[in-house]
């Protein structure tokens, strides 16, 4: 799990430029009322062996983190894996429209909705049920409602976000091995360009 806060940091993300799956998600301070509106306070990005915990408090409006991941995700040879991955965009486009790199992911594939073809079941399911589902474990959310924003972060915080990124990984390699086993939900067809 690496920690990314100042521009020297942000190089060490090149690690990720050689992976076949990214998994994403990022983390924000709860809405309790309309007038305390926040963005992304956290992006979480892995890879198959490293974690990277971005802090978008500190690196916000950092060109070079922009760059960076920019070149990630625009990646023809990587393939980005969310979960349930709009409201993530929403919040970056409407709170950190300066961070482009959202704008435009090369390959992404929803583990939410490909879950839902590979095991041919209709309604949304939650990440804790899709991982139980698929890892016969469960996975802990205590940390979900939690501030983001407060620094520094629980170290329960950090493994959370680092857990919420990384499971993302190993799903999306099992449902596509289960799809070729079946026969059922090509994988190919349900990678997309996101051209927000």
């Amino acid at each position: 799990m690496i920690w990314i806060e100042t521009e020297e940091d942000i190089d060490k993300l090149d690690l990720l430029l050689d992976e076949e799956y990214i998994g994403i998600d990022s983390e924000w301070r709860p809405t309790l009322t309309q007038y305390h509106q926040t963005g992304p306070s956290l992006l979480q990005m892995s890879g198959k062996e490293a974690i990277f915990l971005i802090d978008l408090m500190a690196l916000q409006i950092c060109k070079e983190l922009n760059d960076k991941l920019t070149q990630i995700f625009c990646n023809p040879h990587s393939i980005i894996v969310g979960f349930s991955f709009t409201s993530d965009i929403e919040q970056f486009v409407k709170k950190l429209p300066h961070m482009t790199f959202i704008r435009y992911i090369k390959n992404f594939i929803d583990a939410q909705h490909y879950f839902g073809k590979v095991h041919l079941m209709e309604g949304q399911q939650s990440l804790t049920k899709v991982a139980e589902k698929i890892f016969e474990k469960p996975m802990c959310k205590v940390e979900q409602m939690s501030n983001w924003e407060r620094r520094p972060l629980r170290k329960t915080q950090l493994h959370y976000g680092a857990l919420d990124a990384y499971v993302l990984v190993g799903i999306i390699k099992k449902l596509r091995e289960k799809s070729v086993a079946d026969g059922v939900a090509p994988f190919k067809r349900y990678v997309r360009t996101l051209d927000n």
